[in-house]
């Protein structure tokens, strides 16, 4: 009985002994802060936040997040993985399913327990806002403006007739111009095809990296936003 015993005390000690150690915000060293923003994207959360850390920490279970005030879910608490290449590490990330667009105003995302309190803060980070702001006729020039956001880093433009069959896609570059289109600051510029017209679903993705306006506690932060808004539209 006394052996049964020791074994399984000494079965409990292994068990405690390689559960990995945990971290406290305070703990996190050198950690960068990725805050992705998705409206209009089916299948993807609207905030999706990950950190990195030196170490491959794996984070305590008390360390709670939100965004705007709503608690975020834990995706996963980070630590080392096991890879073909060898151990790797294992982002701590955190998911928000759906939150309100807060027109002109910053959002704010917040990392915090008792020892430490994080704060990641951008403006605009849900404004779907992006409209055309001309005629669409076909073989002309059409615009189309994203006004919240200050620079448009990509674009996808793609129109379907009623019927849903495509009748043009237009990737539009960061940087260079195209013959079809081009970014000028926060607007699209596109011409149309002469061969289209006629009504359609006109749907337009855009994705920007704003600046954060607020940065307090990790040693960077870097935001994303994608949007994506299908338009009921005629082509004259």
């Amino acid at each position: 009985m006394l052996k049964t015993l020791l074994l399984a005390a000494a079965a409990t000690l292994t068990a405690c002994t390689d559960a990995p150690a945990t971290t406290a915000v305070s703990g996190l060293a050198h950690a960068s802060v990725g805050l992705f923003a998705s409206v209009g994207n089916i299948g993807e959360p609207a905030v999706h936040v990950s950190i990195a850390a030196d170490g491959c920490p794996t984070l305590a279970e008390d360390v709670a997040a939100t965004y705007d005030g709503q608690p975020l879910a834990r995706v996963a608490a980070g630590g080392v993985t096991e890879a073909f290449e060898g151990p790797d590490c294992s982002e701590i990330s955190f998911e928000l399913a759906a939150a309100p667009a807060n027109p002109g105003q910053p959002s704010t995302f917040v990392l915090h327990d008792a020892t430490a309190t994080w704060t990641v803060s951008g403006l605009d980070l849900l404004t779907n806002d992006i409209n055309p702001t001309s005629a669409l006729s076909h073989g002309q020039l059409a615009t189309i403006a994203w006004p919240s956001a200050p620079t448009i880093t990509g674009a996808y433009i793609e129109f379907d007739n009623r019927y849903g069959d495509a009748q043009f896609a237009e990737q539009l570059p960061d940087v260079a111009p195209t013959a079809a289109g081009a970014i000028v600051g926060n607007t699209l510029q596109l011409t149309l095809p002469a061969t289209v017209a006629g009504y359609g679903t006109l749907a337009v993705s855009a994705s920007r990296v704003p600046e954060p306006i607020r940065c307090d506690g990790p040693a960077s932060c870097a935001l994303s936003v994608s949007i994506r808004k299908d338009l009921a539209v005629t082509i004259e």
